[in-house]
Parts: structure tokens; C-alpha cells; sequence
């Protein structure tokens, strides 16, 4: 990570402590932040922006925020109410709480509206630790992250924005490698084991093990949406897939995108293996909100 991002994180975290409000890293910069990326696991693609969940109880706390940035030398996007520029770093604003009634937060200028189902309970777990020399300020888990991927797949979709083409690799890059086998991590064996999954194949078992993960922050609505994206994904021919084969179209052959959307719809079966394993448990409690 740059300084300039490293600062600017720092910034809008001290800044937002300051004003009595919680904020949360959730965007992309996880991949970063995450003590669950070791030695060994395949490269991601490296982000300048910050994306960061704020629990807000009405807009003018928000405006605040907002507000203060401006006078740090922070200029706003033009077209996005959200987002905010300081030399190459972006920062993207997302509030939440009592101006997001039912998970729909409309905002006050363009009147867009966007998704942010399952916010709350995913701020709420946020990983006990993050990697060591970067700020230590509260991140969401890959589990959480993974969820609020997919929503944002689905939102992104709808509108025909081109970045759900990333959301559909961030949520892919974790469904390979979530819990991969290292010398210091055999999760993919033992957690397999205890849930009596014998008849999963390893390299799926990753993708149960982050869909048994990712139910344990899900809120009802969130366990809804999850499922609808992997009733929607799971065909051969879905949006999901079709997004993450496309570069490959022309390069590979007809018979190797088979295998590879093949190979995905496994991936996603594991994920609703995990989801539902302990969705069905009637003892077994998620994660309540800290607000």
C-alpha cells in the first residue's frame, strides 16, 4: 500500500472517531488488510480506493464527515455523492443505519439508490486483527466481504455498471482460495470433518468453508439476497459466470470455458453447502449489530 492511501485511511478513520461515528473498511482494500491472504496464495489486483461503512443515525452526521474531509484538502466527485478524491486516492463514503431503513439507502441529491442489506451485522464482525505495518483500524472479514460482493454484483448488474465484472472476480478469487492449504492452515480438512462433508472435494471445501463462515454475519435479509444471487449464479449460462469467462472467449476453446463454468458452479454449490449447513442448525446465533 502507498503512503497516500495509507494516510488517507488513517485520516478519514481519525476524522470520523473524532465526530462520534463508526467506520468500517469494506470495499476492495480488504484483499489488502486481511490476515487471511498468506504467503503462497495467487496475486489480487491492487486498488487506490478506500471504501469505508459509516453508521450514521441521520444525513447531517454524515454531512459532517463529509464536511471535514472537504476542509483536509479532500475535493468531491462531480458526479458521485459518495466519493471524494485527494490527489490519486479515491474515498468512497457509505452510510448506514437509520438513513437506510430496510437496507435501501436513496441519496438526497441524484435520488440513486443503493443497496447496503447486511451492513450492520457485517460492521459488526469485523476481523479481530489486520496484517502487520498497515493502519490498524476496524476492517470487515472475507466472509463479509465476500456477502456485500455479491450484493453488489447483483446491484451493479441491474444498472448495467461494468464494475460488477470486478465484483464477479473478488468474489471468485475468494471462492478458490478461501482457507487454502499452507503449512499453518489445514481448515479445508478439519472444518470438512466436522460438518461430515466426506464426500467433498478438496478444492472445493474452501468455498463450503466460506459459505459456513459467511451465514454467521448474515442478517435475514442478507441470508435472502445471498440466496437469490446463488439461485441467479448458479446456472452454466448466468450473468455470474458469463462475466468472469468473458476475457476468455476466442482464447480458450469451447471445451476448456466448459470446464472452468463447470468447475465454478461446483464452487458455488460448496459456498450454499457452508451457507446452509448452519443456517439450519435452529441453535446456532448470528452476529447482532453494535449499534
Amino acid at each position: 500500500m502507498n503512503a497516500a492511501l495509507s494516510d488517507a485511511i488513517k485520516e478519514v478513520h481519525a476524522v470520523a472517531e473524532s465526530l462520534g461515528i463508526k467506520a468500517v473498511l469494506v470495499g476492495a482494500l480488504v484483499m489488502e488488510f486481511t490476515t487471511e491472504f498468506r504467503q503462497g496464495y495467487p496475486p489480487y489486483k491492487n486498488t487506490n480506493d478506500a471504501d469505508f461503512a459509516l453508521y450514521v443515525h441521520d444525513w447531517a452526521s454524515f454531512d459532517s464527515i463529509h464536511g471535514v474531509l472537504l476542509s483536509k484538502g479532500y475535493a468531491r466527485h462531480s458526479k458521485i455523492e459518495h466519493r471524494l478524491w485527494k490527489g490519486t486516492v479515491i474515498i468512497d463514503l457509505i452510510p448506514y443505519g437509520e438513513v437506510s431503513p430496510e437496507g435501501k439507502l436513496k441519496w438526497p441529491i441524484s435520488g440513486h439508490e443503493m443497496n447496503v442489506i447486511g451492513f450492520a451485522e457485517v460492521c459488526a464482525a469485523v476481523a479481530p486483527e489486520v496484517r502487520p505495518g498497515l493502519p490498524r483500524i476496524p476492517v470487515i472479514g472475507v466472509p463479509g466481504f465476500v456477502i456485500l460482493k455479491m450484493f453488489a454484483f447483483q446491484d451493479r448488474l441491474a444498472r448495467q455498471d461494468q464494475k460488477y465484472r470486478n465484483d464477479a472476480e473478488h468474489i471468485r478469487y475468494w471462492l478458490d482460495n478461501y482457507a487454502m492449504i499452507s503449512d499453518a492452515d489445514y481448515r479445508r480438512f478439519d472444518v470438512a470433518a466436522e460438518q461430515g462433508w466426506k464426500d467433498i472435494d478438496v478444492n472445493d471445501a474452501g468455498a463450503a468453508i466460506l459459505g459456513l463462515e459467511a451465514s454467521k454475519v448474515a442478517s435475514p435479509a442478507a441470508i435472502t439476497a445471498t440466496e437469490r444471487f446463488l439461485t441467479e449464479s448458479m446456472d452454466h449460462y448466468s450473468p455470474f459466470i458469463e462475466a468472469l469467462l468473458n476475457t476468455r472467449h476466442g482464447i480458450a476453446t469451447t471445451e476448456e470455458l466448459s470446464a472452468e463454468a463447470t468447475e465454478l458452479q461446483g464452487r458455488l454449490a460448496a459456498f450454499r453447502r457452508g451457507f446452509a449447513a448452519r443456517l439450519l442448525r435452529p441453535s446456532s446465533g448470528r452476529a447482532q449489530s453494535q449499534q
